[in-house]
């Protein structure tokens, strides 16, 4: 289980699809369980150290978007 550590409004759309989608570009399967504070994501144990890598990645690439 990947636990996402971001706050994100209800109001606020394509967190599960972005996140998702990264992973299905590398063929990491995925299920998501949306929370009221958090979400986690279950990914194979065997790849989870390459799942939470390309979301890092993902990570920075927003940092570098949300800087004016």
């Amino acid at each position: 289980r990947i636990t996402l550590d971001c706050d994100v409004s209800l109001e606020e759309t394509g967190l599960t699809f972005t996140v998702a989608s990264q992973l299905a570009s590398q063929s990491i399967p995925c299920n998501v369980l949306s929370g009221l504070y958090h979400d986690h994501l279950m990914v194979p144990a065997a790849r989870a150290q390459e799942a939470i890598s390309l979301l890092e990645q993902l990570s920075q690439q927003a940092k570098g978007w949300l800087q004016y």
